[in-house]
């Protein structure tokens, strides 16, 4: 009998390994295709469907909508199909009876005939920020789920496609994490739905729009020294892997590091305008083979080995009605003809030609010498922007400036068209220096001076009133100016209230056009209309200084108005004019979205597409009327635990810049430094640089450790000191930086978590949530550190609360860098084995160690404080946290060091008190001990 059922076993094992080797075998990994329909010269669905199928390997497609003409002709190819639900349907779509209706439109007639396999929800909704898209996509999700189920569809899974937009860490990739206020609200729910129906994650990493000269062979899959990980230890040595991974640290980190990750979009453009020198048939060709092959090989990346991933080439056909610069219209690997504009190794016809590019054939050289010249009829504006441009990307271009061995003849034309070699090897290089240029110089020098000493640069606030328990206009006027230094602030739009109660109180005002008033603007009738609504009226009485013409444009991805925005911008100006206003400038606020390859600031960049169609009018008309770039820098939202004290103004080690040897100790700094690099890249280091907004939230929800007013005070006090020193930064030295903060008061109305709420230096009666040096009153040395609570309080779960509540809090708490291997098997806090019992450890673990505040023991309403001991009240093992404090004399710490003593699971804090072991003044060590008891022998032994 024994052996009959060792028999039955051996057998059970070996079909479970043929039947695993038959599925590795014959499942196949897509090389998908975005098949986008903007051009008006496209060939019909149905060729196209017959020309992938036979002429080419491609064997999945994902569409923009759900076309019926393309789903009817891809009926019965065995070219799996995946839809796209637009994003302004996702809100009816989270009503069932409205999901039921939409697949019975657009699935089921379709369905299986056409293999649909996919049905994703929008793209790139967070990047949006529309809140009602981002707000109803997980529920849309669900509710399309449930109406595929009951149509009777089983094998059509639901998921939605991001940018990498969505981390606010990528670099290095182990660091990955999702930006703060989407990582619990809207991930961890989008990620629970994936898991459950077995759909994918999608992301569309672009390794195009991480392009620079310095690391196009990373972008590119070329042989580089590759870009290490300091946590890992592995080097990286393509800029795709990196991303891939970054997203799965970023999802490993929620718990959810087995979810499935699908690649929705990515590619290379093949031509570009002329400011786009990443754009060439030989760098679309080598990047989109390479990805191919990688793709097929299924080797994985470093932290995801061995994985293949599904992946959707963007884009199949060259589309010539998208807007845009001339990369939208050229990401295609197909003319409308289907005649290849290069090969990727996907046609059937061996076209693929060997190599490492996968399938690239490379340009034969041309015989002979060739010279880049200005073609005839070229306008001066054209070549004058060629050669800001070249001038802008490391050319050397002093030999066409005064002096230069090639500024004679002293004409745009000749300064376009020089060789800087054959002009050095005609006549040496040489700078002349005369009278003249010594006067002008003096004079430039002088005026310099004059405008450093002369100009004031505000402490701002951002004013908010987005609140029904605020003070009146009037009252915040009289309060600013006889009880702060304040001296401006940037109101979010123009309130009339606001701009009378601060007529003659020497305060500037910023105000702000709003971001759907910019396509109307565009008009100067319209602009001269509202600069007679909402200046002129107020005008000088109110110090108006600024006009800001809507905010962070760029990062709604709104078309419309981002094509408006500097056209509105000059409309603007050009009615103050006028209207006789002289001394009011026009500007538009960014977010630090606008700039790829920020980690090492003098590495930052414009992102490619905005950088010469959008930000080199932008900057040049800044230039122009001597108004400033307007960046909103906030560290907070790149806030990780290793990071703390680098974003905070603490005691760190520093991030060093390779290319310009200087470590930087705070993120703020290595910020601006960024943005001036991105923008002296583009011949605008001259412009100055306004901080529009910046600060740190007080208070936040359980899952926003890092809102404390100790972590507010620190950063917004040193941010102050930096902007107003005078000290400048490393690339700026010298300089100080017109600043608001964000904000003046707590908002109650304002949307989202609870650290939206609580951004502000005031409350609503004027007392100040904390001080950071601006009130006049002598209150400069920030909040009086609260009095050690006496009793000692636990943090327990409810009596009520259900054992999946316990462990989703199990999960948050282990994934925010909780030590959790006491619960796990094994561990001391192991038994009893149960979700309440070690729920109850976490919870009090999660409560200890994040600042001992009343919502740090929230967890969504199933916990409650407790002053009776569960560990010692039970006769439970006292393996969780003793919150004591213990201020110890013993010699013996002093010896230890930080790192001992962090081991030992104490936090080390230095007191300055007056002691007669330590002497009056000096400093003592007090150790806030918080006893893990699970990784010493006896607790005893620590005292």
């Amino acid at each position: 009998m024994v052996a009959k059922t060792n028999l039955s076993h051996h057998l059970l094992l070996l079909l479970l390994l043929v039947s695993t080797l038959l599925h590795l075998f014959t499942t196949t990994i897509a090389i998908g295709v975005n098949y986008g329909t903007q051009g008006n010269n496209l060939p019909p669905p149905s060729q196209v469907a017959n020309f992938i199928k036979t002429q080419t390997i491609i064997d999945s497609i994902k569409i923009f909508d759900t076309n019926h003409d393309i789903l009817n002709a891809f009926a019965n190819t065995g070219i799996t199909v995946t839809v796209t639900v637009g994003n302004g349907d996702i809100p009816s779509l989270a009503n069932l009876n409205s999901a039921r209706g939409w697949v019975s439109a657009n699935i089921a007639p379709f369905h299986p005939q056409t293999r649909i396999n996919r049905i994703v929800v929008g793209n790139e909704i967070m990047a949006t920020a529309n809140k009602p898209w981002i707000s109803n996509l997980v529920p849309a999700m669900r509710t399309i789920h449930k109406a595929l189920l009951l149509a009777g569809i089983r094998n059509v899974q639901v998921t939605t496609p991001h940018s990498l937009g969505i981390l606010s860490i990528s670099e290095p990739p182990s660091a990955g994490q999702f930006r703060r206020g989407f990582d619990r609200a809207i991930f961890a729910p989008m990620l629970q739905f994936l898991r459950e129906t077995k759909s994918p994650f999608m992301v569309n990493p672009y390794p195009y729009f991480g392009y620079s000269p310095k690391m196009a062979n990373y972008a590119l899959f070329k042989r580089n020294r590759g870009v290490h990980d300091r946590f890992t230890g592995i080097t990286y040595t393509n800029m795709h892997d990196a991303m891939l991974d970054a997203t799965y640290s970023a999802m490993r980190k929620l718990g959810y590091g087995d979810v499935g990750i699908v690649v929705g979009e990515t590619g290379w453009p093949s031509v570009c305008d002329p400011g786009q020198p990443a754009c060439s048939m030989e760098n679309a060709a080598w990047f989109n083979g390479n990805l191919v092959r990688r793709s097929r090989q299924g080797k994985g990346t470093p932290l995801m080995p061995n994985r293949r991933f599904e992946t959707y080439l963007f884009s199949l056909f060259n589309e010539n009605l998208k807007p845009g610069p001339t990369a939208e219209r050229n990401w295609g690997l197909f003319r409308p003809d289907f005649s290849p504009i290069y090969d990727a190794g996907i046609l059937r016809n061996g076209q693929r030609g060997g190599g490492r590019g996968g399938g690239r054939q490379r340009p034969r050289p041309t015989p002979g010498k060739q010279w880049c010249v200005p073609k005839p009829g070229v306008s001066d504006q054209a070549l004058q922007a060629n050669i800001d441009y070249a001038c802008s990307q490391g050319v050397d271009c002093k030999p066409i400036q005064p002096g230069g061995a090639c500024f004679d003849p002293n004409n745009v034309t000749a300064h376009a068209d020089s060789s800087e070699i054959e002009c050095r090897l005609a006549q040496p290089y040489h700078m002349a220096t005369t009278a003249t240029t010594s006067i002008t110089t003096a004079l430039l020098l002088i005026s310099t001076l004059l405008h450093f000493s002369t100009t004031a640069f505000a402490i701002g606030v951002n004013y908010g009133t987005l609140a029904n328990n605020l003070p009146s206009p009037s009252q915040v006027a009289s309060f600013l100016k006889t009880q702060t230094t304040i001296d401006s602030i940037k109101i979010f739009d123009t309130n009339p209230d606001i701009l009378r109660a601060f007529a003659n109180s020497n305060i500037t005002v910023t105000v702000t056009v709003g971001n759907g008033d910019i396509p109307a603007l565009v008009d100067v009738n319209a602009a001269s209309q509202w600069v007679a609504s909402n200046i002129k009226p107020y005008y000088p009485q109110t110090r108006i200084k600024l006009i800001a013409v809507g905010n962070e444009i760029l990062l709604t991805g709104n078309k419309v108005w981002i094509s408006r925005l500097v056209p509105c911008m000059k409309s603007l100006h050009q009615a103050l004019v006028h209207a006789g206003i002289k001394d009011v400038q026009v500007s538009t606020p960014h977010t630090l979205g606008i700039m790829h390859n920020s980690v090492q600031p003098s590495a930052a960049r414009i992102r490619p597409g905005y950088d010469r169609v959008i930000f080199a009018p932008m900057l040049q008309f800044l230039r122009q009327t001597k108004s400033p770039l307007m960046v909103n820098p906030y560290p907070y939202f790149s806030y990780s635990p290793s990071m703390e004290n680098y974003i905070l103004f603490k005691p760190n080690r520093g991030v060093h810049d390779t290319n310009t040897n200087i470590t930087y100790t705070n993120m703020f700094v290595a910020m601006m430094d960024a943005v001036y690099s991105a923008i002296k890249a583009m011949g605008y280091g001259d412009l100055d640089i306004v901080v529009a907004e910046s600060g740190w939230p007080s208070l936040g929800d359980p899952n926003q450790p890092m809102c404390t007013v100790e972590n507010a005070v620190s950063y917004n006090k040193n941010m102050i000191k930096v902007v107003t020193s005078g000290n400048g930064t490393p690339l700026m030295p010298k300089r100080r930086f017109q600043t608001y903060v964000f904000s003046l008061f707590n908002e109650n109305l304002k949307p989202g978590s609870t650290a939206e709420r609580n951004w502000g230096l005031f409350r609503p009666d004027f007392t100040p949530v904390y001080d950071v040096g601006i009130m006049r009153n002598g209150q400069s040395d920030g909040p009086t550190p609260p009095s050690p609570t006496k009793s000692k309080k636990w943090c327990v779960p409810k009596a009520d609360a259900t054992d999946k509540a316990l462990q989703a809090n199990i999960d948050y708490v282990c994934s925010q860098g909780v030590d959790c291997k006491p619960i796990q098997a094994g561990g001391a806090c192991f038994s009893p084995d149960n979700v309440r019992s070690h729920a109850s450890y976490i919870m009090n673990s999660y409560y200890q160690s994040h600042g001992r505040n009343d919502f740090n023991c929230d967890f969504s309403q199933t916990a409650v404080l407790t002053t009776s001991d569960p560990i010692s009240s039970k006769g439970l093992p006292k393996c969780g946290p003793k919150p004591s404090v213990s201020e110890l004399s013993n010699p013996i710490w002093k010896k230890l060091s930080p790192r001992t003593l962090d081991l030992l699971g104490a936090h080390v804090v230095l007191m300055k008190e007056t002691s007669r072991n330590a002497g009056s003044g000096k400093w003592v060590l007090v150790v806030d001990v918080i006893e893990q008891c699970y990784s010493l022998k006896s607790c005893e032994n620590l005292h």
